[in-house]
């Protein structure tokens, strides 16, 4: 439910799951310390990473929004 609302890529992804199907998603190319950066900051809203990290956490950010 977080995921869908607030990132259009998961909604598009998981708009058609039932609650009991239990769907796997693979972004491939992208590290596990951002996913874990965006969906804390999805939970919490905030984020934090060393500077030199944030525009490669941007650009996935760019890709789910």
């Amino acid at each position: 439910m977080i995921l869908s609302s607030c990132s259009t890529y998961f909604e598009e992804i998981l708009s058609g799951i039932t609650p009991l199907q239990h769907p796997v998603i693979i972004l491939k190319g992208t590290p596990f310390w951002i996913l874990k950066a965006l969906i804390d900051f999805m939970y919490a809203g905030e984020i934090n990473i060393d500077q030199n990290k944030l525009p490669e956490l941007l650009d996935v950010a760019e890709l789910l929004k």
